[in-house]
């Protein structure tokens, strides 16, 4: 289940209304599309918030992921279909 924290209530909220609500609806979805999709939704949302949800993709903290990684997530939006 994904909760808050470390994801914000509102961010949870429109994940639960995209249909994400665990841990293997994000994997299935990916962080960077779930991002996508918040921000589509209309969210206000910040590179943070991206890297909470790889975290919770991983099952890890944010702190965790690394300079590579987080490189790869915005490599990965920069690239993603529209």
């Amino acid at each position: 289940m994904l909760t808050t924290p470390p994801l914000a209530p509102s961010v949870l909220r429109a994940l639960h209304s995209l249909g994400i609500r665990s841990r293997s609806d994000l994997r299935r979805t990916g962080a960077a599309t779930a991002f996508l999709l918040l921000k589509a939704a209309g969210l206000t949302i910040t590179r943070s918030t991206l890297w909470q949800l790889a975290a919770a993709e991983a099952d890890i903290s944010a702190h965790q992921l690394s300079a590579p990684d987080k490189a790869t997530l915005l490599h990965t939006l920069k690239h993603h279909p529209p």
